[in-house]
């Protein structure tokens, strides 16, 4: 019975740090809770919404089969048209090779993503922290900066 009962404590301790490091970081912690939503993730148990600068990161703690994981992940702009594309999606990769630590741009659908995540096991306050504090800073460094370099889009 204790081994059936730790995913679902491992659960609720992440969901209490989520909740205090964005305190922490002067939100309001219960007003950015977010209903989970179907694009976020079918196993989404729990989301917040937060804004740094022009950027909005999405936190979510989502139940896998096997194990539970935190992540954090920003819509950075959206794709721009025709043959601006291939350059912008080679500068991302020379980006995730050599300028984000600890996080990675991806694309989903017409979206560029930048993303952090991590299982919650044996998660600490200091590393959901770092996850959201390296999603929000990057995401606020190089939106404006993909949209004016490539003519990307500004996410809606």
């Amino acid at each position: 019975m204790l081994f059936e009962e730790q995913p679902e404590a491992n659960l609720r301790s992440c969901i209490q740090m989520v909740e205090a490091v964005l305190v922490d970081l002067g939100h309001d912690a219960r007003r950015a809770r977010l209903v989970p939503a179907a694009e976020q993730g079918p196993n989404v148990v729990a989301a917040w919404g937060i804004h740094k600068g022009s950027a909005e990161v999405i936190i979510t703690v989502a139940r896998e089969t096997g194990a539970s994981y935190l992540r954090a992940a920003s819509t950075v702009a959206l794709l721009p048209e025709g043959d601006a594309r291939a350059p912008l999606l080679a500068r991302l990769l020379e980006m995730n090779a050599g300028e984000v630590r600890g996080a990675a741009f991806g694309v989903r659908e017409d979206a560029v993503v930048l993303a952090a995540e991590r299982s919650i096991l044996d998660l600490d306050p200091t590393e959901v922290l770092d996850i959201v504090q390296r999603v929000e800073s990057y995401a606020d460094r190089f939106d404006d900066q993909l949209i004016t370099e490539f003519g990307a889009r500004p996410p809606t």
